[in-house]
């Protein structure tokens, strides 16, 4: 019986000493996988292509004569549309999700309509605009993955032609049947756009933009008819909206456009 009793006192030392062990051991945790995620870099140069819809409302008066509208003054109103297509270049740096940048665009086009007189349907008025360039600044966030989101904001150029065609009935104008008279030039102009870009593979952009432009083309002094009647436009206006998709090539050097990286 003693025996016994000596026997469950050591047992229970035993037990208590290996509790007291296992107490002191260090607790260790699962350690955290990394999350693989891809951080996209915007930063760089970059060149592309661009092709889309153009349409516009444009707007001048014919002076005929002279140019305080005393003998025939009329306004034309034109809605042209046409295909549109060009090539852009820029730069463009990253600061955290914001892109801040500058571009450089050139597009041609064919806006081109021609009315008849009102007052004399045998005597043609014409508005051409084939030529858009601009250069201004872009700003964008990139708040999500391969995605960006910009505006836009430039100084515009277009060349703008006119042309009239006189039937020689003396209705709008002195000047001789089949007399002709064009004006054509560069006008000044602003640009305000936005778009949406996605970076589909490595260095590749895709993008889709919307662009509304607003020019001025009055004359600066009278235009000659081919008889040398004289004639000016006035109270232009030439209003352009086009949405074009966009395809660019950004040029990363001695960065990584899409890196992967982990995360824990």
């Amino acid at each position: 019986m003693k025996r016994f009793r000596l026997g469950i006192i050591a047992a229970t030392t035993l037990l208590a000493g290996g509790a007291a062990s296992a107490a002191d051991l260090p607790v260790t945790t699962p350690q955290a996988m990394p999350v693989i995620a891809a951080v996209v870099n915007w930063s760089g140069f970059y060149v592309g292509g661009n092709a889309g819809f153009a349409g516009s409302r444009d707007l001048y008066s014919f002076d005929v004569h002279d140019v305080t509208c005393d003998f025939a003054c009329e306004d034309f109103r034109f809605s042209p549309s046409s295909f549109i297509g060009g090539g852009q270049i820029g730069y463009q740096s990253q600061v955290d999700k914001w892109v801040f940048g500058i571009e450089a665009t050139w597009s041609v086009l064919d806006l081109h309509q021609t009315k008849p007189s009102a007052l004399d349907p045998a005597s043609l008025r014409s508005i051409k605009i084939d030529d858009i360039a601009t250069v201004g600044a872009r700003f964008g966030y990139a708040g999500w993955e391969r995605v960006l989101v910009y505006a836009r904001a430039a100084y515009a150029t277009a060349r703008i032609g006119v042309h009239g065609i006189e039937s020689g009935g003396g209705i709008t104008s002195d000047a001789a049947a089949g007399a002709t008279g064009d004006w054509n030039g560069w006008r000044s102009g602003w640009n305000l756009g936005a778009g949406v870009e996605y970076m589909a593979w490595q260095n590749l952009i895709l993008g889709v933009e919307f662009n509304f432009y607003s020019f001025d083309f009055d004359t600066k002094q009278p235009i000659t008819f081919s008889d040398g009647t004289l004639f000016e436009i006035a109270g232009s206006k030439a209003d352009v909206y086009a949405v074009t998709a966009r395809l660019s090539y950004l040029f990363n050097w001695g960065k990584t456009p899409t890196a992967i990286v982990a995360k824990y």
